[in-house]
């Protein structure tokens, strides 16, 4: 069995790659592998940004955490 995941997050506000994009990709994932996470209001990168990384890094962590069955 394939224990691949996949976490996308990705800004709402982003004009480097749409949304759609991230979004298309996810889709491309058995049902349960890939979690798609959309912040809204911020641009591409945003996670580097001293605001958004307590709350990206607690993201990554938690998905790492999991079992993986649920997007």
């Amino acid at each position: 069995m394939n224990d691949l995941r996949c976490l996308t997050v990705h800004g709402s506000d982003d004009s480097v790659v749409p949304v759609a994009t991230s979004q298309d990709f996810c889709a491309l994932w058995p049902q349960g592998r890939c979690r798609f996470v959309v912040y809204p209001n911020v641009g591409h990168g945003f996670f580097n940004l001293p605001a958004h990384r307590p709350s990206v890094s607690g993201l990554i962590h938690e998905f790492m955490a999991s079992a993986g069955t649920s997007p």
